[in-house]
């Protein structure tokens, strides 16, 4: 009993005598959320991409922005939520047909950060931006 009592003595004595360092593996929060970031930002990117594609192939076979609706867009891309809302929607890319040629595209990332493309049909021109553009002009 007293062999026991004294291995316990020791063993406490050796617990607290240690010390607890911080994991250094173990990252900080903005380690973790910047790939959160830069990835939400991508997406918006991505999905700006891909409606740009559905109108310049739209614009292709027709001739004309005219008719660009949700409907004709998700015929060419049916990965992509696209609507045409006047402002930017979270993972949707709202589109604005402003002229019988020319169309922007908008959306917003889910950082909240808003993207804009815009594409002439006229002049083959292509711009981007940062803003929740109505014209060409705005989007750049």
């Amino acid at each position: 009993m007293k062999a026991r009592l004294v291995a316990l003595l020791v063993a406490a004595a050796v617990a607290s005598s240690c010390t607890v360092a911080p994991n250094p593996v173990v990252p900080d929060e903005e380690y973790i959320t910047e790939p959160i970031g830069r990835a939400n930002a991508l997406s918006g990117q991505v999905s700006l991409d891909q409606g740009l594609r559905a109108a310049m192939a739209f614009f292709a076979e027709s001739g004309a922005m005219s008719g660009f609706t949700p409907e004709e867009a998700r015929a060419y891309d049916p990965s992509t939520t696209f609507n045409t809302s006047p402002t930017a929607v979270e993972g949707q890319v709202s589109i604005r047909v402003v002229s019988p040629t020319a169309v922007v595209l908008v959306t917003k990332d889910g950082s909240g950060a808003i993207a804009c493309k815009a594409f002439d049909g006229a002049t083959g021109a292509i711009t981007s931006g940062t803003t929740d553009a109505a014209t060409v002009e705005d989007c750049s």
